[in-house]
């Protein structure tokens, strides 16, 4: 009890009045302007380039190519990565079980099975294109069979 009656009278003293009839404007301050150590980190103008690069630059009259972007991390791709990352449920927005789910196949996203709904019997139709008939009959089938000599 005493230590918030001390918070009061410190509050009054720092306020004026009771904190509770204090507007949150005046108890807060926005800073709308960036710290100058900050500013200077965040520009990258100040950073000095390579002596080759500025070697480079001088004598070339076109610009330098750039390297790409890496499409690899460590060997791997990074759909590869990603894919991995979701699995371990580390991708923002994915849980471990939801990404077991999905690995596994428990939870089917598209449609609910209904095991007790009537379901459609679709007809076989042979397909004519895989199936053609023979134009005549081989030779060996007039033929009489090769008997085997039994060896005894």
């Amino acid at each position: 009890i005493e230590s918030g009656l001390e918070q009061r009278r410190e509050d009054l003293i720092h306020h004026g009045t009771e904190i509770d009839n204090v507007d949150s404007g005046e108890l807060f301050f926005i800073d709308d302007e960036a710290d100058e150590k900050v500013v200077k980190k965040m520009k990258r103008e100040n950073v000095k380039s390579l002596k080759s690069q500025e070697i480079l630059n001088q004598r070339s009259k076109v610009p330098a190519l750039e390297p790409g972007k890496k499409k690899k991390i460590q060997g791997v791709e990074k759909k590869e990565v990603h894919k991995l990352m979701q699995l371990a449920g580390r991708v923002q927005g994915v849980s471990k079980t939801q990404a077991a789910a999905a690995d596994e196949g428990l939870v089917k996203a598209d449609k609910a099975l209904d095991p007790w709904s009537e379901t459609e019997q679709k007809e076989y139709v042979p397909s004519l294109s895989g199936y053609t008939a023979p134009s005549k009959a081989p030779k060996t089938l007039s033929e009489t069979p090769v008997t085997v000599r039994n060896v005894g």
